[in-house]
């Protein structure tokens, strides 16, 4: 589940399709929300992809999930690891639910 940066409980959308057409050079990607605010995205393309891809994709990104966030971007060469149960996770959140706040 992702938060709104309000803190409100959602279940993100995403579409790959989309994503491939900002950045064709894109092989996988993963979000991971580290705070309310907060999404690291994890690219692996072939080539770094320009600024103006990011700033589209940043764009489609918060007209998927409807709120704007703080971005942070990640691009790497080799493939993003699986989980421990073997499966990969397109959107990861690392916030805590409303109960278990520090």
């Amino acid at each position: 589940m992702a938060f709104s940066p309000d803190g409100k409980q959602f279940w993100p959308v995403l579409g790959l399709d989309r994503f491939r057409e900002v950045i064709p050079e894109m092989r996988q990607y993963q979000l991971v929300q580290t705070a309310f605010d907060v999404i690291s995205v994890n690219l692996v393309c072939r080539q770094s992809p320009s600024t103006q891809q990011l700033e589209a994709l940043k764009t489609v990104l918060e007209k998927a999930l409807g709120y704007s966030y703080r971005w942070t971007w990640l691009v790497q060469e080799t493939e993003l690891p699986l989980t421990a149960s073997g499966k990969f996770e397109e959107f990861m959140s690392l916030v805590p639910p409303a109960g278990h706040r520090t």
